[in-house]
């Protein structure tokens, strides 16, 4: 509920060149307080989970109070509407307008979802055929993690340098290195690459859209925010479904083959909007 209205708060309070840096900072203090949060309730409060619950409740309030204090600038007149927002007509039809956005739709639509067809047969996979114990697989989601706030710094900058469209592609992939590996060569050091790779791909995705949306949908930027975090919800609920649907039927090995061939196919959409780019001078 809270990304569209971020979106929109971080391009008026975050400076143009320094934008996407300033973002993989804040990804990198969520990790942080995520890994620490969650070691802490797991450790020193599994016994007490009344406390749990208050501490959690009273740094929710801590976060509300902190957020109220933020005023945001005024935007310029063209992200305004005359009417004060952007009515759903005029949204959809600024979307039916803007080919840029529906190929940035289209490209992380199709990297994603296929991305989590096998994501309800990883654990069956990981127990039933490679026989990996529970440390194994804590450490191979160890590995997604640390290779998300290794590179969110990475990432920020090449976005403020370049630009997000390279970041997209590159991060189509190497995403599909993980399928490949449970595909091709099912072990504990090729999974957990895998898993590095992806933590790599997730870092730059969700840097590249935000900052390709705030560069070039104007006053639609909330607006075109929930439209793409709407399809998130969508293909996050129907792709581990179908996928286990199809695992039933066709083995978990169809799973991750289609899930690395078809990853492949979302380089098309981006490479369709490098021009797009360029004709805006990088941006």
């Amino acid at each position: 509920m809270a990304t569209p209205a971020y979106v929109g708060l971080m391009r008026s309070i975050y400076p143009e060149g320094k934008r996407a840096t300033y973002m993989s900072i804040v990804r990198v203090s969520a990790g942080l307080a995520t890994l620490a949060g969650t070691y802490a309730s797991g450790k020193w409060l599994a016994d007490d989970f009344r406390t749990a619950a208050l501490v959690g409740f009273v740094l929710g309030i801590v976060g509300i109070c902190m957020f109220a204090r933020i005023r945001e600038p005024a935007a310029p007149p063209e992200e305004t509407a005359a009417s004060g927002g952007a009515r759903w007509t005029e949204t959809l039809s600024a979307l039916r307008a803007d080919r840029s956005f529906q190929l940035l739709l289209a490209g992380v639509f199709i990297y994603e979802f296929f991305m989590l067809l096998p994501a309800s047969v990883y654990p069956v996979y990981q127990v039933g055929k490679m026989n990996l114990d529970n440390g194994q697989i804590g450490l191979i989601s160890m590995a997604t993690t640390a290779a998300a706030l290794l590179f969110n710094p990475i990432w920020g900058h090449v976005i403020d340098k370049r630009t997000a469209i390279p970041v997209l592609s590159w991060c189509a992939a190497a995403g599909t290195l993980l399928p490949l590996a449970y595909w091709l060569l099912p072990g504990f050091w090729p999974a957990a690459a895998g898993a590095f790779a992806v933590g790599i791909a997730s870092a730059g995705m969700d840097l590249a859209w935000m900052n390709y949306l705030s560069r070039s949908s104007g006053r639609y930027l909330s607006s075109f925010s929930g439209i793409y975090l709407s399809l998130v919800g969508f293909r996050g609920i129907a792709a581990p479904l179908i996928g286990a649907a199809l695992a039933e039927r066709a083995g978990l090995q169809a799973v991750f083959a289609l899930s690395f061939f078809a990853g492949w196919a979302a380089l098309v959409p981006f490479l369709l909007l490098l021009p797009s780019v360029r004709g805006r001078g990088g941006r």
